[in-house]
């Protein structure tokens, strides 16, 4: 526990003090113009009564003509002061949306449709994904590949390892396209990856991310968001999913099932738990994927749970073609990798299988897992 609570109510109590200062200086701003609008209105019609009284007695001006200046009169400086007002609310309104304004008037250099969507790219997505020569830098920062080229095998487990900041998570950006290389290619057997439509390409691939974002509404509507078609997902392939992600049976322990609530963030379910309907969920939206990717999936989970999950991987590959594209550190995970690629410094410093990275003599894996080992001895303790 932090012991913050006094702390934060100060805080508030500020913020709010600020607020109802800012307030009821508006307030008497407000109050000292509308009141200045009304004498000064009073005033003018006072002296336009005075001056048409002289005139009724001239015989110059009749009754109704003074009463019907005086009520023109009247309703102009209404409209006048009604205005005002109207033209403050306007200058909120603006202020409060030049930010939606900007965000909704904002191009994407990556265009959401355009491009090759079926034929050549479902048949190569079954093969292989290259990476070649990559090179990429996020804007205003140092670059972060130089050389990136490895490739991905079809229907089996990439694990990709490296220190903190090696660029890990940007491989799976650059292979959903959200962004694109700086230089290089990435190619899905003979197509280039800028050729594809970037809409069909991610409904293809299936993606969990370290912490898995849920609504606070139903396990169902969780896992059905996102699909392309939501209301022609049947309750087979439903539960199909939930199975395949292991996720089926704490499902069916609850009273309501698929219909349970999941609190605000999934605040109802353990880390687990979350991480399996993101799975399920990722089978569903993508739509029988041919690429699932787990940025770190099972980093925060416990020994049980990271065995469902992997114990559910590997159900996917030996009844499906799917690519299994793994961001992870834990050595639990690595360990069943078909190969694994280490970052370092920009480029691939080693790639191979587990065992073979191991027996590299002071290899950057090698010490990456002697490391990881030290520190769980450490926490033994």
């Amino acid at each position: 526990m932090l012991v913050a609570e006094q702390k934060e109510l100060n805080a508030y109590g500020q913020k709010i003090f600020d607020i109802w200062t800012i307030s009821r200086k508006e307030g008497l701003a407000r109050g000292a113009m509308y009141g200045s609008f009304q004498f000064t209105g009073y005033i003018a019609l006072s002296t336009v009564l005075f001056y048409g009284s002289n005139l009724i007695s001239q015989g110059l001006l009749t009754y109704g003509d003074l009463s019907s200046f005086c009520l023109y009169a009247v309703l102009c400086a209404a409209s006048l002061s009604n205005i005002s007002g109207f033209f403050i609310e306007i200058m909120k309104g603006l202020g409060a949306s030049s930010r939606l304004f900007e965000l909704r008037n904002t191009v994407p250099q990556i265009p959401l449709e355009g491009g090759i969507k079926k034929g050549n790219v479902e048949d190569a997505i079954r093969q292989v994904a290259l990476f070649e020569r990559v090179a990429f830098a996020y804007p205003g920062r140092d670059p972060l590949f130089h050389n990136i080229s490895f490739t991905v095998p079809a229907g089996q487990i990439t694990a990709v390892v490296g220190s903190s900041g090696s660029g890990k998570s940007t491989i799976a950006n650059l292979l959903l396209r959200l962004y694109d290389p700086d230089r290089g290619h990435i190619m899905i057997d003979d197509v280039d990856l800028k050729q594809t439509d970037p809409s069909f390409w991610r409904r293809q691939i299936g993606t969990v991310g370290q912490e898995p974002i849920l609504f606070s509404t139903t396990i169902r509507e969780n896992i059905l968001y996102g699909a392309e078609k939501p209301e022609e997902i049947t309750e087979a392939k439903l539960w199909e999913a939930a199975e395949q992600s292991n996720a089926l049976d704490f499902i069916n322990a609850f009273p309501e099932k698929f219909d349970t609530m999941v609190g605000e963030q999934g605040s109802m379910l353990s880390g687990g738990q979350k991480q399996r309907i993101a799975i399920a969920r990722a089978l569903v939206t993508a739509s029988n994927p041919r690429i699932l990717i787990l940025d770190e999936a099972t980093s925060a989970l416990d020994a049980t749970s990271e065995y469902l999950v992997r114990k559910a991987l590997n159900r996917l590959l030996e009844n499906s073609q799917q690519t299994v594209l793994i961001i992870a550190h834990r050595l639990s995970t690595i360990k069943h990798a078909d190969q694994i690629v280490v970052l370092d410094k920009g480029s691939v410093a080693e790639h191979g299988t587990f065992d073979d990275l191991m027996h590299i003599k002071d290899g950057i894996f090698k010490k990456l897992v002697e490391k990881q080992a030290i520190s769980w001895k450490d926490e033994s303790y």
